[in-house]
C-alpha cells in the first residue's frame, strides 16, 4: 500500500506541466494513514490475533476497512 502511494504521487509529480503548490493535503494525509494503518492491521492479524491463520472475521473486517477509507477520503474531499 505505501509503495503504490509512493507511485501515485510520483505519477501525479510528473503529470503536472508547471509545479504547483498543493492547498489540501487533507486526503492524502488520510490515505497515507490507512497505509501505515494497513500494516499495523496486518502485522496484528498475522502475529497476535491468529498467529499464521487468517480467520473470516478478520478478512471481513479489512474488505470493510476498504468502504470506510474511501467515504472518509470522500468527506475530506468535499468539506
Amino acid at each position: 500500500a505505501a509503495f503504490n502511494l509512493f507511485i501515485i504521487a510520483a505519477v501525479c509529480v510528473v503529470a503536472v506541466a508547471a509545479p504547483k503548490k498543493v492547498a489540501d493535503t487533507g486526503v492524502f494525509s488520510i490515505t497515507a494513514a490507512a497505509s501505515v494503518f494497513a500494516y499495523v492491521w496486518l502485522a496484528y492479524i498475522l502475529l497476535v490475533s491468529s498467529p499464521n491463520v487468517i480467520e473470516v472475521w478478520e478478512g471481513a473486517a479489512t474488505l470493510a476497512f476498504f468502504p470506510l477509507l474511501v467515504w472518509v477520503a470522500y468527506l475530506a474531499d468535499v468539506g
